[in-house]
């Protein structure tokens, strides 16, 4: 979300990650950068899909997705 996070998060710092199908209003009450006991920290848009990723020092984030398939795919390219 330009100009306001200028963050990377390093794979190896990853313990696990889904695609999961959310809900902007009900899981975050709004879109931008949210907070969810459920996700963590969020960078949520009008999409009905995010990654959800729990990093090794148990921090949460969701990132929105707006490609389901094409997000599986580079993740899945990536994770050898």
């Amino acid at each position: 979300m330009p100009p306001f996070v200028n963050k990377k998060i390093v794979w190896e710092d990853i313990e696990s990650y889904e695609i999961v199908n959310i809900s902007p209003l009900n899981d975050f009450l709004g879109w931008g950068i949210r907070r969810s006991s459920k996700y963590g920290r969020a960078y949520i848009l009008e999409t009905n899909y995010a990654i959800a990723i729990i990093k090794k020092d148990g921090k949460k984030i969701a990132l929105s997705i707006n490609d389901k398939e094409k997000a599986l795919s580079y993740l899945e390219s990536i994770n050898k």
